[in-house]
């Protein structure tokens, strides 16, 4: 902060003062600090008893304290214990001027600094300046003209005062901003990844509405038991990504039996000892529940088969029954290579797509019973044949 030096003599003064301190007969004169304004403080140090005197006078007249102390730590304390608005230094009993002037910088910043000279010379202004003082008064004072000083000094410091309070109230409302905005940023990023969170599920829920329905529209035109098995299996392919299929139906007599077969990767020639045992052991199980049942490893399964050797053996296997109100009218089982797999989505779909598969088969059931009273002809060998050469896309 800048600091102007104000050089003052009283070479010109009347003859006619009080005492030799100054003392003299105009008091009135200065303008008297604003009382709205608080008390103003001085802190006079390195003065003689003399100067003291004068200065207490001449201070208490304009309305401001003065506080005396000796060079050194005893000034340093005052300085660190009370904010004072000015501090006059005198060359009566203090050495180093400058110095002291840049501690009150640095330990009172908005306090102004006046050095009281014994003698005005080119020396001693030059070391107030450097020390950072605004003013240089020559000993003894004239009352009025330190008063009218004195009190334009303080205007000033109250002035880099108001302005050094404003910057701290200024720095505290922007810490307290800082902390508003990156607390309103943090909710807005939470709020902004809950609506991602939201939009994605509705976005997913959307979707699993269309394929539902695109899927409903396709089978409700397959009146016939092959055909809805066919389109059936290859749109849920589409969606799956290659894989081997087979379907299972239920039997009037309670036996389970293969519907249809689609060969990806392994021909029905040689899975037929795994869908053989799917349809008599597996199937009844997964009737009884509703779960989507994922077999990570099979091998142990199908080497009870005496298949160890085949590519079974390192086959994932997928399966879940097919619920029409509380009848399974079907049991699905997909299976490839486990280093492929299925991924967790997958029962998402498979969730919106098996019951629509099952409500087809109960209308298909219902059409074909109101004509002859039981389940449509199983499909003969010429048709399994057909299904055998199906390659999944």
């Amino acid at each position: 902060m800048g600091r102007d030096l104000r050089v003052g003599s009283n070479a010109n003064r009347s003859e006619d003062h009080g005492d030799s301190f100054g003392h003299d007969g105009d008091l009135d004169a200065g303008v008297p600090l604003r009382r709205e304004e608080g008390s103003a403080a001085a802190l006079l140090v390195g003065a003689s008893a003399g100067v003291e005197s004068a200065i207490r006078a001449a201070a208490t007249r304009a309305g401001v304290e003065v506080v005396t102390a000796n060079p050194g730590d005893d000034a340093r304390a005052a300085l660190i214990e009370r904010r004072f608005d000015v501090v006059l230094i005198s060359d009566e009993r203090h050495t180093a001027i400058a110095r002291f002037a840049q501690l009150v910088t640095r330990l009172a910043p908005s306090a102004k600094t006046i050095l009281l000279a014994k003698a005005m010379t080119v020396a001693t202004v030059v070391e107030a300046m450097r020390g950072g003082m605004i003013d240089v008064m020559e000993l003894p004072i004239e009352q009025a003209d330190f008063r009218s000083r004195l009190l334009s000094a303080i205007e000033r410091s109250r002035e880099d005062r108001d302005r050094e309070d404003r910057v701290h109230r200024l720095k505290g409302i922007c810490k307290k901003l800082n902390d508003a905005r990156a607390e309103v940023s943090e909710q807005a990023r939470a709020l902004s990844d809950d609506l991602r969170a939201v939009r994605e599920e509705a976005d997913g829920k959307l979707d699993d509405v269309a394929m539902t329905a695109e899927y409903r529209t396709l089978l409700r035109q397959e009146l016939d038991l092959e055909d809805l098995l066919r389109v059936g299996v290859e749109y849920l392919i589409g969606k799956t990504g290659p894989t081997n299929a087979a379907v299972f139906l239920p039997g009037s007599d309670g036996e389970w039996s293969l519907g249809a077969y689609v060969n990806y990767d392994c021909p029905r020639s040689v899975a037929q000892p795994l869908l053989d045992r799917l349809a008599s052991d597996v199937c009844p199980e997964l009737s009884q529940m509703d779960e989507l049942m994922r077999f990570e490893d099979s091998s142990d399964f199908v080497e009870s088969l005496g298949l160890g050797t085949t590519t079974l053996a390192t086959s994932q296997i997928v399966a879940w029954p097919c619920y029409a109100k509380s009848d399974c009218l079907a049991v699905f089982v997909l299976f490839r290579d486990s280093k492929r797999g299925f991924g967790d989505e997958l029962a998402t779909v498979i969730d919106a797509l098996r019951t629509v598969f099952a409500e087809q088969i109960a209308t298909v059931l219902r059409i074909h019973h109101r004509a002859t009273g039981g389940w449509p002809n199983e499909a003969s060998d010429e048709d399994h044949d057909e299904w055998d050469d199906r390659k999944a896309a």
